[in-house]
């Protein structure tokens, strides 16, 4: 194979890496700061996400009007992807429609209408029953990025030069 060609492979290979790496799919959820709730998960559209007590781990128990008013977190497609500074567990049910609603550790997700801009939080404790989500951070490894000892090329022992 010649130079150039090695080249050109190298490249393409290159390529195709980079895009394999920007392919990621973008996080279902994100993480709000709020001054009074703490860190709270909104959408990726940082709308804020709530839970309903009357729901049950793995059981969604809004629909209709209630989902009208507390519309679901729906999944397109594929699996939820959690950002890396999210602890605990994002998953998914199937709804009584088909579709696939959003759980955050084993809980159905929701949005409330009412919320017309990203960061309200106007939901939080509708009747006693709907609260906002806290997100839990992932603990951290404890590992640190700390270079791997290099060796020391031996030297040869030298005569003195006088």
């Amino acid at each position: 194979m010649s130079r150039l060609q090695s080249t050109l492979v190298a490249i393409w290979l290159l390529l195709g890496l980079a895009m394999v790496v920007v392919a990621q799919p973008a996080p279902t959820v994100g993480i709000r700061a709020d001054p009074t709730l703490g860190n709270i998960l909104t959408d990726a559209s940082g709308t804020t996400l709530y839970q309903f007590t009357r729901d049950g781990p793995g059981v969604s128990n809004c629909y209709d009007q209630c989902a009208r008013t507390w519309p679901p977190l729906l999944l397109g497609d594929g699996e939820p992807v959690a950002p890396p500074e999210l602890g605990g567990t994002l998953g998914g049910l199937v709804r009584r429609d088909g579709s696939q609603q959003v759980t955050y550790n084993d809980m159905p997700l929701y949005t409330y209408a009412r919320d017309t801009n990203p960061g309200e939080t106007n939901g939080q404790g509708v009747g006693g029953v709907w609260f906002v989500v806290e997100a839990v951070l992932a603990e951290p490894t404890g590992e640190r990025d700390v270079p791997a000892p290099t060796e020391r090329p031996q030297e040869t022992p030298r005569a003195p030069s006088y």
